[in-house]
């Protein structure tokens, strides 16, 4: 589950501090929430990406401080918006008009947001107002020296992504809180982590860790260990907890143990791993990954880096098939009730075939509602969704840039976009800023520098 502190959560893993949550990835002390990714300190959000201390945001992406804002984009310290994209501050606003109160609930009430195909068609019309809009060229916020993508309150932070509180580090990614210092290739988790490299997972006041997999809680100076929690100088450990100077789970003197560990480094040197593809394992490198456990294509690493079985099967990792699984459904897609108003508890009995009908996104094939699922939903007036847990994951995914940066000019040119006002640094022609973005050259998103897009959110 890869989950920490977390309290009546179901389906829900990256998380920590979580509460009453169900099928959200990466989370950071969220509450009752629904199918969500990447969210930090939210209530009562809904189908969102990368969303920050939002009170009833709705498939929404790119939100601070908001409140009751639907299929919004890039809003911050706003309220009661509705597909709008670059506003500061701002309330009674639909597709970045503003209204006043009365017009605004009226105009809400006439979308009747708890059907269906109401909400496909005003989705399909938010995504197409957002592409007029500028984007900047990575998310973040409050920091100094930094490159990446989804980078908080950090400083010297390099080629991170999804980070926060990160500082003096490189290669790292899915830090969820700080204070993170001094790490490289460092992945999930965070928590008062210093000195780690090449560490997976490991959190919670670690210090000076490498070449290991789930250790936590004070643990320090381990190398090549997984599952162990706070312990300390161990070295090729399993499952050991709070025991110092082991090597192999056998615990010896620390003299022993400081004798010993050069030894092995100079053994794992002299007679490296070798794995099937011929690939060399001296010391210094993470466990081989054909020697990892989980298939790549159920695995994060999917996610991020899609391969093919045949591309996976190649570069020497396991791939799991697609397992046959019979159900039954007892109702179609198209059979759902169009409006959430029409839907009882009898819901809860049926078993809903996925809309996809079969797809690469890990599809189910199909799916329940479950009972707080319903009750969330009624509470928001919002439709039943028509795809499995997984496919609907695969969609919010769209949303979230990948960890692949390219180098690119600014495209601000006055003609791409219609410029607010002239820009002190360009006032004729393309900017000259150039930047690593995580925006493909070919995506369709009009991207900016942070001077450029400063100037026309500001």
């Amino acid at each position: 589950m890869n989950a920490s502190y977390i309290k009546n959560c179901y389906f829900t893993r990256g998380a920590a501090h979580a509460e009453d949550c169900a099928y959200v990835i990466w989370d950071e002390a969220s509450k009752q929430c629904m199918d969500s990714h990447m969210t930090d300190h939210c209530e009562l959000g809904y189908g969102n990406v990368n969303t920050i201390r939002c009170y009833k945001a709705i498939s929404s992406v790119n939100c601070e401080d908001c409140q009751d804002v639907i299929f919004s984009k890039d809003c911050v310290s706003c309220s009661n918006c509705f597909g709008c994209v670059g506003l500061r501050g701002k309330s009674y606003h639909i597709f970045n008009a503003p209204y006043s109160k009365e017009e605004y609930v009226r105009k809400l009430e006439e979308m009747d947001l708890g059907s269906w195909r109401s909400m496909e068609d005003l989705e399909h019309r938010s995504h197409e107002f957002w592409l007029k809009f500028p984007v900047k060229f990575m998310q973040g916020l409050q920091n100094a020296g930094v490159s990446g993508d989804y980078i908080y309150n950090s400083k010297n932070a390099k080629t991170c992504y999804r980070v926060r509180e990160t500082e003096d580090s490189k290669y790292c990614m899915n830090l969820l809180n700080g204070p993170v210092k001094d790490c490289y290739d460092y992945a999930n988790w965070g928590g008062g982590s210093e000195l780690l490299y090449e560490a997976l997972v490991c959190g919670d006041n670690t210090y000076n860790i490498k070449f290991s997999w789930n250790c936590y809680g004070g643990a320090k100076n381990i190398q090549y260990s997984i599952y162990c929690h706070g312990a300390a100088d161990i070295f090729g450990c399993v499952s050991v907890k709070k025991t110092p100077y082991c090597i192999l789970n056998k615990q010896y003197s620390k003299e022993e143990y400081e004798v010993l560990v050069p030894k092995l480094i100079e053994h794992m040197n002299a007679m490296p791993y070798v794995d099937k593809k011929g690939r060399i394992y001296k010391y210094g490198e993470f466990f081989p990954g054909e020697l990892s456990p989980f298939p790549y294509n159920i695995s994060e690493a999917h996610e991020l880096f899609p391969k093919t079985k045949d591309e996976t099967l190649k570069d020497g990792y396991i791939w799991k098939n697609e397992e046959e699984r019979g159900y039954a459904s007892t109702l179609a897609p198209e059979e759902l009730p169009d409006h959430i108003k029409d839907v009882d508890e009898g819901i809860l009995r049926e078993v809903i075939a996925c809309a996809h009908k079969g797809c690469d996104e890990e599809c189910t094939g199909a799916f329940r509602i479950i009972k707080r699922e319903l009750e969330f939903l009624k509470r928001l007036g919002l439709p039943l969704p028509r795809l499995c847990p997984n496919c609907r994951h695969y969609q919010r995914l769209q949303w979230r840039n990948l960890p692949r940066f390219y180098p690119r000019q600014c495209m601000c040119d006055y003609q791409v976009h219609n410029n607010t006002i002239k820009h002190s640094h360009h006032e004729n022609g393309r900017c000259p800023n150039e930047f690593e973005t995580s925006y493909a050259p070919d995506r369709p998103e009009i991207v900016y520098c942070e001077q450029c897009y400063q100037a026309e959110v500001a």
